[in-house]
């Protein structure tokens, strides 16, 4: 059997509105937290796209396509508390509903749905 191979990618942007900056630990793959927050916090607001592709035709593999656009805005209370509120547009495509037995997933009739999905998240840092 083939190995399969799948693939996927995002780009993301914020930018923080009080002024304040965050360091990148490039060894880590981290975002050190923020510092100097004043006493009315820190807002940033941020906006990610994604793309995933879990379909391989040589390994006989078909997971469908993925994509999502989502927006946020973040309040840094303080340096140890964040609450965050995003806006996600998904896309889901290309998946497989059924095949009859012995038959290839390539001729069977495909699912399509557009998700919409509004999140609100806390963070406690210590």
């Amino acid at each position: 059997m083939p190995t399969a191979s799948f693939n996927g990618y995002y780009v993301q942007a914020s930018y923080i509105l009080t002024g304040q900056s965050r360091n990148f630990k490039p060894k880590i793959g981290e975002f050190h937290y923020l510092k100097d927050i004043g006493p009315g916090g820190a807002w940033e607001v941020a906006l990610r796209y994604d793309r995933l592709n879990m379909n391989d035709a040589k390994a006989g593999i078909y997971g469908g396509r993925g994509s999502n656009i989502t927006a946020g805005i973040n309040w840094y209370a303080n340096e140890h508390v964040r609450l965050m509120l995003d806006y996600s547009h998904a896309h889901l495509g290309d998946i497989p509903t059924s095949a009859p037995a012995g038959a290839s997933y390539v001729n069977s009739p495909l699912y399509n749905t557009d998700l919409n999905i509004l999140q609100f998240r806390g963070q406690f840092l210590f």
